[in-house]
């Protein structure tokens, strides 16, 4: 078990480092051998040691930088080898120390967990037996921050250690595999333990929530932030807010059926929960500077959100050109909503009664799915509307 007494100390004696897993590894991913080691810092042998110290500096900060994109250009790790007292001291430096050094200690906490569990798991990486092995995390992400929660995910668990098994326990959506649905267990715990390998089977038991999707929040919660993240890594994408998780699970099912997936590839659709959230999202990406649009039903609620975007400038407002509805223009007289893009049939056959796991489903088995005609023409004519030159409202 992991826990914060497994945290990298400032400082360790030169008699305890062959019995600590920690430093051993920290040596491992700077290439540096223990014994010889000892023995220079024994033999007080000057030149050896600084060797060692810019070995160290360079090996263990471009490890970690691969792992760990939350620091600054300057950032970098550092040793000091004190012969007089044979002890090593770790410390940091980062854009904001300048020339002066940032004890281990005095990083914040999420920092040193983040460190200490890479660290940890580094002698795994290291192995050269053909052994299988399981690692098992109990809320690996506490102290993180959401960024450093995708990193370890992404980057570690998913990355490096890609042939392992890993298991962890969580209840935050930045920890949920949002592009692997399938590896999510539920896990609840009442008189026993119970795990259920779908949201399916949950509800199943569970026939009281009927729409409510509480439970299930986090993994719907984690669904969007996927679709946000790959949005805030790459400021070129297009991005398409529309009113709830459901559009997306349709749209992006769509766009597979469709095989638009790289005409499509430069824009990310950005669900918030429900149509009176969209001028906020939409402002909020519009202000930061991305190419961003909305895509509501036609109706009330929808014609509504893309009102408040124009402004009192109405139609003449510079914004007019980035606002859509299922409808494809804004037509105050007919209402679309995003379902009736489906023919009667398929509507019926697959997402009838509206709820938000049965739209979740539908985007899993899309490929297995027949569809009428006049479904994918809908669906298609919606498309090629949207990556057209000029976008939006246009005649």
């Amino acid at each position: 078990m992991f826990s914060s007494s497994n945290l990298l100390q400032n400082e360790v004696l030169l008699s305890d480092i062959k019995d600590n897993i920690l430093i051993n590894n920290l040596l491992k991913i700077a290439h540096i051998d223990v014994d010889e080691l000892i023995e220079n810092i024994e033999n007080d042998d000057n030149e050896e040691i600084k060797a060692y110290e810019n070995i160290y500096k360079d090996g263990v900060t471009e490890t970690f930088k691969k792992i760990f994109r939350q620091n600054d250009s300057n950032f970098n790790f550092q040793i000091r080898i004190d012969t007089k007292n044979n002890k090593i001291i770790f410390y940091t430096f980062d854009q904001t120390s300048g020339t002066s050094p940032i004890p281990l200690q005095d990083r914040s906490d999420g920092f040193k967990w983040y460190f200490s569990i890479y660290i940890t798991l580094y002698e795994f990486l290291q192995r050269k037996d053909n052994t299988k092995y399981i690692l098992l995390f109990d809320e690996p992400n506490l102290y993180l921050n959401p960024s450093a929660q995708y990193d370890l995910l992404e980057r570690v668990f998913k990355n490096e250690f890609e042939n392992d098994q890993i298991i962890y326990t969580t209840h935050s959506p930045y920890m949920i595999d949002a592009a692997n649905f399938s590896s999510i267990r539920i896990v609840e715990k009442t008189s026993c333990t119970k795990i259920y390998n779908t949201t399916v089977d949950y509800l199943k038991e569970h026939k009281q929530i009927k729409n409510e999707i509480d439970p299930l929040m986090p993994i719907l919660t984690a669904l969007n932030l996927d679709v946000s993240n790959n949005l805030m890594i790459d400021r070129n994408t297009k991005a398409i807010v529309v009113e709830g998780i459901d559009d997306v699970y349709i749209l992006k099912a769509m766009c597979k059926k469709l095989e638009y997936d790289d005409k499509l590839m430069q824009y990310n659709f950005i669900p918030c929960f429900g149509a009176e959230k969209v001028p906020l999202m939409f402002g909020y990406l519009y202000e930061i500077g991305y190419d961003v649009y909305a895509l509501t039903d036609n109706d009330n609620d929808g014609i509504t959100a893309l009102t408040k975007i124009m402004g009192p400038d109405g139609e003449n407002s510079v914004l007019y050109n980035k606002l859509m509805t299922y409808n494809k223009k804004i037509d105050k007289n007919k209402n679309v909503l995003l379902e009736d893009l489906m023919s009667k049939q398929d509507l019926d056959n697959n997402l009838i009664p509206k709820n938000t796991i049965l739209y979740r489903n539908f985007y899993d088995q899309i490929k297995k799915i027949r569809l009428d005609e006049e479904t994918l023409n809908n669906f298609k004519s919606l498309f090629d509307y949207i990556i057209q030159p000029t976008g939006g409202n246009n005649e």
